[in-house]
């Protein structure tokens, strides 16, 4: 029995693995949350530049206009809290703003797929190594497959029936089919034909000869006739052997007959003397 994995000293208990899972989610949480960060005061860093590289430049571009829509007086430049105030309260124009927070959004929440492609092999690992063990895991009805003496076929190939042709198949078929079809159908009818031409009858011996019982013909009537004269040489044959059976039988009676006269004569002297 494997019990080791059931002790809490074990590395792969329950207990341990979920621990290590809270762990690594924790610090993973805690990079996603530095790295923002770092980007937040990346970002932060260089709007102030661009800030205060547009203040410095503000003297030689006071007479055109903010191609963004808002203007800076000169009469507001001239006094440097007035132009630092509306320099301040104006913001870089991002056209990125949309995907930016898109990317922020997939980066915190992750990608769905490939979190369950993930877990599912965790899964598959855990249950490789005894750790997550799921209900009839190493049943047949869990992997779905099927007893051997399931998957034998009821019939063989060869022992199944053609399948009829219905009447509105007919109506489809080509021209070399309805004929091998029709053919079929003929050669069993000369099948059935010949079955029937087979006759049981009693064939003469020579000699004008009967005899006692009857040879079934096997073969049609208008046969060869050779084979209708070894047909009556056997029943001639059966019919001696007929006769050579009585002729012993009349032989055994005789010697039966005289054996008992004997033992008749001899007691007969044994009573007499």
């Amino acid at each position: 029995m494997n019990i080791l994995r059931h002790k809490k000293c074990h590395v792969r208990t329950k207990e341990n693995v979920a621990r290590v899972r809270r762990d690594e989610a924790k610090a993973a949480e805690e990079e996603k949350a530095r790295a923002e960060r770092a980007e937040l005061a990346d970002h932060e860093d260089r709007i102030q530049r661009l800030r205060s590289k547009n203040i410095g430049n503000t003297s030689d571009v006071a007479n055109v206009p903010d191609i963004f829509g808002s203007s800076v007086d000169s009469q507001d430049c001239m006094s440097g809290t007035s132009c630092s105030t509306s320099v301040s309260k104006e913001h870089h124009v991002n056209l990125f703003k949309e995907l930016e927070e898109q990317e922020r959004k997939n980066f915190a929440s992750g990608n769905k797929e490939y979190a369950a492609e993930k877990k599912k092999e965790q899964d598959d690992w855990e249950s490789k190594v005894g750790i997550m063990k799921r209900f009839a895991e190493d049943t047949k009805e869990y992997s779905k497959d099927n007893e051997w003496w399931e998957r034998i076929p009821l019939l063989r190939e060869h022992d199944k029936k053609p399948s009829k042709v219905s009447k509105s198949k007919k109506k489809f078929l080509t021209s070399e089919e309805r004929k091998a079809i029709k053919l079929k159908k003929e050669k069993k009818k000369k099948r059935k034909d010949k079955i029937k031409g087979i006759e049981q009858t009693t064939h003469a011996c020579p000699n004008n000869a009967t005899p006692r019982h009857r040879i079934p013909a096997l073969i049609p009537s208008k046969s060869n006739p050779i084979i209708h004269w070894l047909l009556d040489v056997k029943a001639v044959r059966l019919r001696n052997d007929r006769i050579a059976n009585s002729f012993q039988f009349l032989l055994m009676m005789l010697k039966f007959f005289l054996l008992m006269s004997a033992v008749w004569l001899a007691s007969n002297q044994e009573s007499v003397s």
